[in-house]
């Protein structure tokens, strides 16, 4: 999970603390349910967006525990590359999420 690190300029992610799950709450204007719809069409990687539990903004819930070591560093490569192509403030307008 040490390549979340690499969103810190946009996301804070709370330490997982023996969950097999962890949290990112993202800085960005997207709607939860239109980005992890993008995560799994462009970057094969699912999550279940915040306001399933009731958080508000753009959070995304990330379940690792069911998955090999080798698997859970495929798919966080995978989220860390998806969210900074599309979540970045660089790379994100106000069309990103149409």
């Amino acid at each position: 999970l040490n390549g979340l690190t690499e969103l810190a300029d946009f996301s804070t992610v709370p330490p997982a603390e023996g969950a097999f799950y962890f949290l990112l709450h993202l800085k960005t204007d997207w709607e939860p349910l239109a980005l992890v719809g993008r995560l799994v069409k462009q970057y094969q990687v699912a999550a279940v967006p915040g306001t399933a539990f009731g958080i508000s903004g753009c959070s995304l819930r990330v379940s690792y525990g069911a998955l090999s070591p080798e698997n859970a560093e495929i798919g966080v490569r995978r989220l860390v590359i998806g969210l900074r192509e599309l979540c970045a403030p660089r790379h994100h307008s106000s069309t990103s999420n149409l």
